[in-house]
């Protein structure tokens, strides 16, 4: 557990400073943990590892440009989850899925792979469902916010405004419930999600059709909730939205 910890540090620092050195070294960590696990006394705990270690490879492989080991690492995290099932631990299963969602998009990032993307959409739609009922948890964030991405970078890679159109619509219908009034939480993570469809409509069209002031009122009133909340990782999330804006298209 220790040495899992620890390996998570190091790849959370590699990732933030783009030091491929920090990655490898976490992998090293997770790569001698196993050595001391038997699968088959604990699997749960070898699944987990195995995947957090696949993990880590992709997260690697995405610094260093290697589209086949980015490839592998997604392949093997496939593989370890297969022997995770969700009954048994729902927020491990969550999070593998999570994972291999992240790995997907990195791999459709590398190779410009719309098909990635769209299998990087489903892994995190299941990772969803089970986080849905732990609002405060940092991952469910992460995971509705690459989710959004996921579908704004196959829409700019096929430049089908209609995907965009759904997943406006779906997010709508979900504003449309009242989610503020039970969980602000929810209603602000919503408001990510539409501000960075906004986002993407304005980086495929080119053109500002009321696109910049939605998102930025989007980001901003999610940002509010979030610095009341005292949730920092989301607070940051909305704030660079916001940054991102000033460097699209004003016309």
């Amino acid at each position: 557990e220790a040495r899992s910890a620890r390996a998570d540090l190091f790849a959370g620092a590699g990732l933030r400073l783009k030091d491929a050195r920090l990655v490898r070294r976490a992998v090293d960590e997770l790569e001698n943990a196993a050595a001391r696990i038997d699968p088959a006394r604990t699997p749960l705990t070898w699944s987990r590892l195995d995947a957090q270690r696949a993990q880590a490879k992709a997260a690697l492989g995405d610094l260093e440009g290697d589209l086949g080991a980015i490839a592998d690492a997604v392949a093997t995290l496939a593989d370890a989850l297969e022997g995770q099932p969700r009954d048994h631990s729902p927020l491990d299963w969550a999070r593998g899925q999570a994972a291999l969602g992240l790995g997907l998009q990195a791999l459709g990032e590398a190779g410009l792979n719309e098909a990635a993307f769209e299998k990087a959409v489903t892994s995190f739609d299941r990772a969803a469902l089970v986080l849905k009922d732990a609002p405060g948890l940092a991952l469910r964030a992460v995971v509705a916010s690459n989710r959004a991405i996921c579908l704004a970078r196959s829409a700019e890679l096929t430049g089908d405004l209609a995907v965009l159109d759904a997943a406006e619509a779906a997010f709508k219908s979900e504003l449309a419930l009242a989610p503020h009034r039970r969980d602000p939480v929810a209603w602000a993570l919503i408001q990510v999600h539409l501000g960075r469809l906004y986002e993407a409509r304005l980086e495929i069209t080119g053109r500002d059709r009321g696109e910049r002031a939605a998102a930025a009122v989007a980001f901003d009133a999610a940002l509010d909730v979030f610095a009341e909340q005292g949730l920092r990782s989301l607070a940051d999330i909305a704030a660079r939205g916001l940054e991102r804006l000033t460097g699209l298209p004003t016309a």
